[in-house]
C-alpha cells in the first residue's frame, strides 16, 4: 500500500523590528508530532533562535481532520535583517519541507517563482483554463504575469498607487465644505512610549481636514513622560486637549475620560499608537456632506509595522452588515459617530473591557444611519512578539465580547444566545426554540434513489431542533408543502450534526455541542429581516466547501468565495465561521417562506444549477437580500467539481446576469471596490 503521510510547513508572516525578526506559522506531520526546526541565515549557516509553540486548531482540522495536534502552531525570533534571506527547515524524520523568506515579504513568495506558479496553476487543472474565456483572456494574462513575479502580497503596490499625491493632498487642505463640521478625536492613553505618541498625534496634525481637536486621557499616573510630552504638544497646537488622571481606570474608563472633553460635532475613535493617513478626516466629512442623514461612519484599515516601514495585512470591508457585525467585531477602525448619538448611547461599559469597542459599536449602529467608507485610512501599529500571539493570552477578551453581543440581543429584544466560535474573536449565534414548533418544509432536489432521499429524510430528522417536518420530492410536488418555511437541498445530502470544535471554554462547549441550529437559525434569519433567502454551508464529501457565500460579478452574476476551503478553516479572518450577508445563496441548500415565493414571481427553477443564483438576484432586486448562516451544515453525497457552479454552467450565468445588469452594475454591499475573486481566491485587485 502506497505510504501516505505527509509534512506540511506553512509560514504566516514575517515581522521585523530592529534586528529582531519574527516569523510565524505552522508544521504540522501525519507521523508525528515531535518536529526537528532548524533556522539558516545568509551563506547557510545556522542560527540560534527562540520558539513559542502556538495553538492551531484550524491547521489540526485541516490536515487530520482532529485536533490531535492542537500545539502545531509556532512563533520563531531570532536576530536578523530585513534585507537579507533565510530559510527554515522542518523535519519529522521522514520527510523535510523548507521555507525560504524575508522579514520584508509577507506572503514570504520568493521574487521569481515561475515553476513555482506554473505547478500551483496545474494543480487547478481543469479550473484554471476555462478561467481565459471566464475572466478573459486579458486579466487572465494580467493576473498571472503578477503572480509569476510577485515578490510579496501586493498591497504595498496596490496602496502606493493609491496614495494622494502633494497636489491632490494641497487641494483637500483649500477645500470648505457646506458642512464643516468639528471633529473630537477620542484617544485613551496609558504608558504610552513617548516615540509613539508623538507619531500618532503627528499623524492627527498632518490631516488635510483641519476643523479638529485631538481628545486624550492619559492614565499613566505616576508616571509622568506621557504627561510632559502632551504638555509641550499642547503648547505648539491648541486643538490638543488633555486630562492627567490620578489612576488609571482601565481602557472603558480611560476613554470615558476622554470623551468627557469632546466639543465637537462627531466623536471620532482611535488607539494611543495607531495613526491615519493624511486624508483620513478629509475623506470622512466628504462622504458627511455627501450623505447628511449619516451618524456612524466607519473605514477600511490596515497594519504598520513598530517602525512604519511596512503596510500590510488590509482589511477592506463590506458594507454595514448587522448579521456580520453580530459575529465579528470587523468594523473596529477607524469608527466615528456624531455627538447626539454618542450622547444617547452613553459611556463605555467597563465589563466589557476587552472589546469595548465592539459593545459601543453595537450600541451606536442600533439607532444610527451607517455608512461605510471604503478606504484604509486608518492603520493599525504592530509588534514582531504580537504575529500569530497565542490567542489564549486573550481570553478575556472573547468572554466580553460574548457579553457584548448578548447584550445587544437584550437591547433590541432578540431571542438568542451568542457563543465564543472555536476561531477566536468570532461568535456563534443560536436562536430561541419556539414554544410551538414551526412547520418546515424539506423539498428534495435531484434524482437521487428512494435511498438516497431516505437518508436525507433521517437526517433532517436527527439532527433538527423541535419542529413540525415534512418531505417532499421534487418541485412539482410544491403544492403539497405543508410548511410555513421551505428547505431546499439535494437528494442524498444529510444535514450534519452542529458538532461543537473545541474553544478551551469547557462550559460553553457543553452548552454548544447540545446546540441543534436548524431550522431555527435560518428561520430567525428570514424574521429578523430584510433577508429573502437563507444559505446553508454546504461541504463536499471530503469537507471541503462547495458554499461560503458569494459576491457579485457583473458577468456572470456571482462568484463564490472560500470555495475548495477545509469546512472549518481559518482563511480570510475566519469568514467561513461568520454569519453574514451574501450576494446569493446555493439551490444546495437554502431557506425561503413559502409565502415570499410569490412575491418574487414564482420559483425561477426546476432545481437546476445556478437556481439559487436566479432567486438570490431577484429577491435582491426587490429589496430583500441574502444571508448565508454557517452554523447550518449540509454535506453532499459527493466531491467538489473542479470548476465552480458558474465557471461550468457559463452560458447560463451570462444570461441571469444579463437579466439583473442594473442590479450587478451597482456596487456590491457585500465585497469592497479594491477586492475581487480570481481563479476562486479573493483577493485585491490588481
Amino acid at each position: 500500500m502506497a505510504d501516505r503521510s505527509r509534512l506540511i510547513l506553512y509560514a504566516d508572516a514575517a515581522a521585523v523590528e530592529g534586528t529582531t525578526v519574527a516569523l510565524s506559522g505552522w508544521a504540522i506531520s501525519t507521523l508525528t508530532a515531535d518536529l526537528t526546526f532548524v533556522l539558516y541565515g545568509p551563506g547557510h549557516k545556522k542560527l540560534p533562535f527562540t520558539m513559542k509553540k502556538i495553538r492551531r486548531l484550524d491547521a489540526s482540522r485541516e490536515i487530520l481532520g482532529d485536533e490531535s495536534r492542537p500545539e502545531c502552531g509556532f512563533k520563531i525570533s531570532f536576530e536578523g535583517r530585513e534585507d537579507k534571506v533565510y530559510e527554515l527547515v522542518v523535519s519529522d524524520g521522514k520527510h523535510r519541507k523548507k521555507n525560504r523568506f524575508s522579514p520584508s515579504g509577507y506572503t514570504l513568495q520568493w521574487k521569481y517563482r515561475p515553476f513555482g506558479i506554473a505547478r500551483d496553476y496545474l494543480k487547478q487543472g481543469a479550473a484554471v483554463f476555462p478561467t481565459v474565456g471566464y475572466e478573459g483572456l486579458g486579466t487572465f494574462l494580467r493576473q498571472a504575469g503578477t503572480d509569476f513575479k510577485r515578490k510579496e502580497y501586493h498591497y504595498k503596490g496596490y496602496r502606493e498607487k493609491r496614495m494622494p499625491s502633494e497636489e491632490e493632498l494641497k487641494k483637500q487642505r483649500e477645500t470648505v465644505f457646506n458642512y464643516q463640521p468639528k471633529l473630537s478625536l477620542v484617544v485613551p492613553a496609558f504608558r504610552t512610549p513617548k516615540k509613539f505618541l508623538l507619531e500618532m498625534v503627528q499623524s492627527v496634525l498632518d490631516q488635510t481636514y483641519a476643523n479638529f481637536e485631538l481628545c486624550i486621557a492619559d492614565g499613566s499616573y505616576p508616571e509622568t513622560e506621557v504627561a510632559e510630552t502632551l504638555k509641550e504638544l499642547k503648547e505648539k497646537d491648541p486643538r490638543i486637549v488633555y486630562k492627567i488622571l490620578t489612576e488609571n481606570k482601565g481602557i472603558s474608563g480611560n476613554t470615558n475620560e476622554a470623551l468627557s472633553l469632546v466639543t465637537g460635532d462627531w466623536v471620532v475613535l482611535m488607539d494611543h499608537d495607531d495613526l491615519l493617513s493624511p486624508e483620513a478626516l478629509f475623506e470622512m466629512v466628504r462622504l458627511m456632506n455627501e450623505d447628511p442623514e449619516a451618524s456612524v461612519i466607519y473605514t477600511d484599515e490596515d497594519k504598520v509595522s513598530m517602525d512604519l516601514r511596512r503596510y500590510f495585512h488590509p482589511s477592506m470591508k463590506p458594507d454595514f452588515d448587522l448579521t456580520f457585525l453580530e459575529s465579528n467585531n470587523y468594523i473596529c477602525h477607524l469608527f466615528a459617530v456624531k455627538k447626539e448619538i454618542a450622547d444617547l448611547v452613553g459611556s463605555f461599559d467597563p465589563t466589557c473591557n476587552g472589546s469595548q469597542d465592539h459593545d459601543y459599536i453595537l450600541r451606536c449602529t442600533e439607532i444610527g444611519r451607517v455608512r461605510h467608507l471604503p478606504k484604509a485610512v486608518y492603520h493599525w501599529r504592530t509588534h514582531p512578539n504580537s504575529t500569530a500571539e497565542d490567542p489564549r493570552s486573550k481570553m478575556y477578551c472573547y468572554v466580553a465580547g460574548r457579553r457584548a453581543v448578548n447584550l445587544h440581543y437584550e437591547r433590541t429584544g432578540v431571542r438568542a444566545e451568542a457563543f465564543i466560535a472555536p476561531f477566536f474573536g468570532h461568535y456563534e449565534t443560536f436562536f430561541e426554540v419556539p414554544e410551538t414548533p414551526s412547520k418546515v418544509t424539506v423539498v428534495l432536489l435531484g434524482d437521487g434513489s428512494e435511498e438516497d432521499a431516505e437518508r436525507t429524510k433521517r437526517s433532517f430528522l436527527e439532527n433538527s431542533a423541535p419542529a413540525d417536518l415534512d418531505f417532499i420530492e421534487g418541485i412539482e410536488a410544491l403544492s403539497e408543502a405543508k410548511g410555513e418555511y421551505l428547505f431546499f437541498t439535494r437528494k442524498g445530502a444529510v444535514l450534519e450534526p452542529f458538532g461543537a470544535l473545541t474553544t478551551d471554554f469547557e462550559g460553553e462547549d457543553r452548552l454548544r455541542q447540545e446546540m441543534k441550529p436548524f431550522p431555527y437559525n435560518l428561520i430567525a434569519r428570514l424574521e429578523r429581516g430584510p433577508f429573502a433567502l437563507a444559505g446553508a454551508r454546504i461541504v463536499d464529501s471530503e469537507n471541503r466547501i462547495a458554499y461560503a457565500g458569494s459576491v457579485r460579478n457583473p458577468k456572470y452574476g456571482a462568484d463564490y468565495v472560500m470555495r475548495n476551503e477545509f469546512r472549518d478553516s481559518a482563511v480570510l479572518n475566519g469568514k467561513i465561521m461568520d454569519s453574514r450577508r451574501t450576494a446569493s445563496v446555493s439551490e444546495d441548500g437554502f431557506m425561503i417562506r413559502k409565502d415570499c415565493i410569490e412575491k418574487l414571481g414564482g420559483l425561477p427553477f426546476s432545481g437546476g444549477p445556478l437556481s439559487g443564483l436566479e432567486l438570490s438576484l431577484r429577491a435582491e432586486e426587490a429589496g430583500m437580500p441574502s444571508v448565508y448562516e454557517h452554523t447550518v451544515v449540509i454535506r453532499l453525497p459527493w466531491k467538489n467539481d473542479k470548476l465552480s457552479p458558474v465557471v461550468r454552467h457559463k452560458k447560463t450565468a451570462r444570461s441571469i446576469a444579463e437579466a439583473h445588469r442594473e442590479l450587478l452594475s451597482a456596487p456590491d454591499p457585500v465585497s469592497n471596490p479594491a477586492m475581487t475573486v480570481h481563479l476562486g481566491q479573493y483577493e485585491l485587485k490588481e
